[in-house]
């Protein structure tokens, strides 16, 4: 087969998850909802992937894709039990990501737990960890730093879907501000762990395009997940009391809607506060 054909296929892998989400909408998580409701978050690389034979009985949510043994070596842990190297089956549907993380040694911020936080970022279902069933659990893979746009062609495309879904590293805080690099993510991770070690709820508030644009492509319309902690009350609460000057940083195009829209999320999310909030 020659250069083209081979590019061709991989070409439209790389672009299934941005043709099949382009009306979906999109769910951006806060760098403390991911800690907050993960289980386990480690730092590290992706060593081994590779399909393999599984005997025993799979949930229906892990028959949609093929068990995949998946060997990550940590290289640091911000929440959960340390370790040297997590080994996991994976229920994947593609690989054409994980792989190219994995060839290219990436570094990687993983996030194990029973929420699935995020489909735009493709979390993936989990079998086993450490030779236990984890039924019910999802592992999300994020970036801490934009991918290098280099190598073959196919190469490229996929960094660049990578990096697109990935928000090229940037990701929101509980605050609502938008922070990148991998110094300043992993400070945030680590200070937040150290306060809130054990699972917390989360809730979602619609969000404004035009604020999620400094992070990312927020698609048709867009959300934001907060965990449930005191300094997201608060937040949220002087979005409630004061909106003139949390709408008056913003440009809204449909601002009407918007405001009305958001400031309802709000008060729901704020009643779901009560008896979920840990201090």
């Amino acid at each position: 087969m020659n250069r083209e054909g081979r590019f061709i296929p991989a070409l439209i892998l790389a672009l299934i998850p941005v043709m099949c989400s382009a009306q979906t909408g999109r769910v951006f998580v806060s760098l403390e909802a991911f800690v907050g409701q993960g289980r386990a978050v480690h730092l590290g690389t992706i060593e081994e992937l590779a399909p393999i034979d599984y005997a025993e009985p799979l949930t229906d949510t892990q028959k949609l894709g093929k068990p995949h043994r998946l060997v990550f070596k940590v290289s640091g842990t911000i929440k959960g039990d340390r370790t040297d190297r997590l080994q996991c089956t994976l229920s994947l549907q593609r690989t054409i990501h994980l792989q190219y993380l994995r060839k290219h040694s990436v570094e990687i911020m993983l996030v194990a737990g029973a929420e699935r936080l995020s489909g735009y970022h493709t979390p993936r279902v989990g079998i086993e960890e450490q030779g236990r069933r984890v039924d019910g659990q999802w592992y999300h893979f994020r970036l801490l730093e934009p991918l290098e746009i280099v190598g073959s062609d196919e190469d490229r495309e996929v960094a660049r879907q990578i990096n697109l879904r990935n928000d090229s590293g940037r990701i929101f805080t509980s605050d609502l501000k938008v922070i990148g690099g991998r110094e300043a993510i992993l400070e945030r991770a680590r200070a937040f762990a150290g306060k809130y070690p054990e699972r917390l709820a989360s809730v979602s508030i619609r969000f404004p395009k035009e604020l999620a644009e400094r992070c990312g492509d927020p698609n048709a319309y867009c959300y934001l997940t907060l965990p449930v902690c005191p300094a997201v009350r608060k937040t949220l609460m002087s979005i409630r009391d004061e909106p003139d000057a949390f709408f008056g940083r913003i440009q809204l195009r449909e601002a009407a809607f918007y405001r009305k829209e958001i400031l309802k999320d709000v008060r729901n999310a704020l009643a779901e506060f009560a008896g979920k909030e840990r201090r």
